[in-house]
């Protein structure tokens, strides 16, 4: 019971303190209808489309009735009406703090998943997706972040409905992240900045295995050490 009240506390310290509609902070939002009645009004809000209503819908079912049943599964349609109007931020905020109470729980599943395509869009414009745009040679941080959560629905619940659909984002995500690993290495080695060149491309061997830039990764290795005993025979 403690460890459901903590969770509550951070789902609605997370969603209160973006929310411009103040009236959800309080124990009197919805007057007159039951946690069970808000709850299926929030649902029927996410069926029709309508996540902005269903949103403050489940922000006030957790402030007015806290020990309510129906709030670990109105968090999840939380955490989806949250993605679907693209408010990423406060998607992998929700899912985070999920996950700190529920790290192997009835859901845990489908929060990662969902927070791996969070921290996938996060940085991503209408225009990117629009368009065929070269995601890796921009900051690649929350691109890894997706890569850990999608490694987590496969590793750990690999017969999750989403695990196939996990694993096909580790796919790309693998190929993005080493060919974004490979261009930093090859920028610095003509640069002649050799040790730095072969420390990125041993990043990219030693994580992104399987990738089509693996054996680039390793010629590159070969070539940075050939550089660099090169410049030690001169030294001496």
């Amino acid at each position: 019971m403690f460890k459901l009240f903590v969770w509550l506390g951070l789902i609605i310290s997370i969603t209160l303190s973006s929310c411009a509609t103040t009236h959800l902070d309080s124990p009197n939002a919805y007057p007159g209808e039951s946690a069970q009645k808000i709850f299926a009004a929030g649902k029927n809000n996410v069926q029709k489309g309508n996540f902005h209503e269903a949103e403050k819908r489940f922000i006030a079912l957790t402030v007015k009735d806290p020990g309510a049943q129906e709030n670990e599964l109105a968090t999840i349609y939380l955490l989806y009406s949250y993605y679907r109007q693209e408010e990423f931020i406060k998607a992998i905020n929700t899912a985070s703090a999920f996950l700190k109470i529920h790290p192997n729980g009835k859901y845990s599943d489908y929060v990662y998943f969902m927070r791996g395509l969070a921290f996938y869009y996060s940085k991503q414009s209408i225009l990117d997706r629009a368009f065929t745009v070269n995601l890796a040679a921009r900051d690649t941080s929350d691109f890894k972040l997706a890569f850990a959560d999608f490694a987590m629905v496969v590793r750990y619940f690999p017969h999750s409905n989403y695990a196939p659909a996990a694993q096909q984002y580790l796919i790309y995500l693998r190929e993005l992240l080493a060919q974004h690993q490979l261009q930093t290495a090859q920028f610095y080695y003509q640069r002649k900045a050799y040790k730095a060149a072969r420390q990125r491309a041993s990043i990219l061997v030693k994580h992104y295995q399987g990738s089509s830039y693996f054996a680039q990764a390793l010629n590159l290795i070969a070539d940075c050490d050939a550089q660099i005993s090169l410049h030690k025979s001169n030294v001496t």
